[in-house]
């Protein structure tokens, strides 16, 4: 994104939000694909909902790639997350 406003803070929500994600995902979703997809969702709405509670975060966002694997699955993510 190149240095958005407030990217140290979206970067950090973004990072906490899918580690937490996928904390809870371990067991309950079949594919490593899908358990990064909703890492990588879950990433934006914290975003976007720390933008709106605080105007002084709004348009805040980051680049988010990540890579999960699992046994021999891996899943690539790259996308830009922002509000």
């Amino acid at each position: 994104m190149g240095g958005p406003r407030a990217g140290q803070v979206a970067s950090g929500l973004a990072a906490r939000a899918a580690v937490g994600t996928l904390r809870t995902l371990r067991a309950g979703v079949p594919s490593t694909v899908e358990k990064l997809r909703a890492c990588v969702a879950a990433a934006n709405a914290e975003i976007l909902a720390s933008s709106r509670a605080k105007p002084e975060l709004a348009g805040m966002g980051t680049t988010v790639v990540a890579l999960l694997a699992e046994g021999d699955r891996v899943a690539l993510a790259p996308r830009t997350a922002g509000a």
